[in-house]
């Protein structure tokens, strides 16, 4: 069933002509399998070394799907969400974790994403109040680290100490949680022993031709395998006070109605 339905229409980088997104909040259990292989199919299109079976995996431990759809009704790009996976929350805190996410390159350039992702990370914060809420976010690319230094103003790991958010611990325990076997926490880094999937070549170029960008210098320090599909452990307090911008302002919107 539609959670929320959010229209906006953006530019795009790559087209004069005007690309309209729509994203949909979706429970896990309303995808049928047509929409399913598509979203496989835009992994597949982006992503080295993704099976079906991982996409799966990874799909089947999550809670609701942020689908992001064309004027035709087409998926273009897709986001998903759980919140608490294994036990990763505390008595102070609840944490949320995207999973897969991504958007078709010819999208590219719009902000529907991070529109709807917000409005729903207000939801999720309204919905339990009472506690923090923090976002575990891999960013096994230059693009998904910078929502960070975009949106927020502290975060882990930063290498400006006004924004660095001293929120290792809850790295640490978190993907002990989920990777115990692939977290290596001295370099704050998930790695797997097998492929997972990691960013086709002529992608993770772009990484490379943004190096002296400071804190895409930092990712790279930081995750120099990230090629080879090594994620990089971040974390940040979803709240309005520690948003910018449409981050902010659409946080506060999701607020005023709960998901529950």
């Amino acid at each position: 069933m539609v959670r929320q339905v959010h229209r906006l229409a953006m530019l795009t980088e790559h087209s004069t002509k005007s690309k309209t997104l729509e994203f949909q909040l979706v429970s896990l259990s309303a995808l049928d399998d047509k929409q399913i292989e598509h979203m496989f199919y835009l992994m597949s299109k982006h992503y080295d070394c993704v099976t079906r079976e991982l996409f799966l995996n990874d799909l089947s431990n999550k809670q609701w799907v942020g689908l992001l759809k064309d004027n035709q009704n087409h998926i273009q790009g897709f986001t998903t969400f759980v919140i608490n996976p294994k036990n990763c929350n505390a008595s102070s805190y609840n944490i949320v974790f995207s999973g897969d996410t991504i958007i078709a390159r010819d999208y590219w350039g719009t902000s529907e994403l991070v529109r709807g992702t917000a409005y729903t990370f207000g939801q999720m914060l309204a919905t339990n109040p009472h506690k923090k809420l923090y976002w575990y976010l891999m960013s096994k690319g230059h693009r998904t680290y910078m929502y960070l230094p975009l949106f927020f103003h502290r975060f882990y790991p930063s290498y400006d100490p006004e924004r660095h958010a001293d929120f290792f611990d809850i790295a640490d325990q978190c993907s002990k949680n989920l990777y115990s076997g692939a977290w290596y926490a001295a370099r704050g880094i998930v790695a797997f022993k097998e492929k997972h999937g990691q960013l086709k070549p002529e992608l993770a170029q772009g990484a490379w031709q943004k190096k002296f960008h400071p804190h895409v210098q930092f990712f790279l320090e930081k995750n120099p395998g990230f090629d080879q599909g090594d994620e990089l452990i971040c974390i940040t307090e979803l709240h309005p006070d520690n948003a910018l911008g449409i981050v902010r302002e659409y946080m506060l919107q999701g607020m005023e109605k709960p998901l529950i």
